[in-house]
């Protein structure tokens, strides 16, 4: 029998191409993420702080400072509350960081929810992505994460 030889293209075999390839989009796809979360929490934040300017400047002789900071807390208060009921109701296994999650996996560990295939880590990245722009936003101080100004 004749032994099937690899192909090779400037010395890298399909299977290494192919795994570069994937590399580099998976490094495209986070750097997209990561610049639209700064851009979407600085649009959120800009958002409350011209609310919050509004009611001083304009109608902060009409209205006491009492409503102005209660406009302040309402508005800190919808934008965590919305984040944290993204996780509670709709993937609430998205709370949390992942790195425990992340270790067991590549220590070889998996979970019976991974072995049946259950488990929609789209839904996971999403309610991540959207739950940490509007707790950011709303001034939580959570994670690493600060915003711009």
């Amino acid at each position: 029998r004749l032994k099937k030889q690899r192909r090779y293209l400037l010395g890298y075999s399909g299977r290494t191409a192919t795994r570069w390839i994937l590399t580099i989009i998976t490094g495209l796809v986070m750097g997209i993420v990561a610049i639209s979360l700064v851009y979407c929490t600085g649009t959120i934040t800009r958002w409350r702080a011209s609310i919050m300017h509004d009611s001083v400047h304009n109608w902060g002789r009409s209205l006491s400072q009492g409503v102005i900071f209660q406009s302040f807390l309402w508005t800190n208060l919808i934008l965590a509350l919305m984040s944290s009921a993204l996780c509670v109701m709709w993937v609430p296994r998205a709370a949390g960081s992942g790195i425990p999650e992340v270790k067991a996996y590549l220590n070889g560990v998996r979970s019976m929810e991974q072995k049946q295939k259950r488990v929609a880590y789209w839904q996971i990245f999403l309610v991540k992505i959207v739950g940490t722009i509007l707790s950011v936003s709303s001034g939580v101080c959570s994670f690493m994460y600060y915003t711009h100004t």
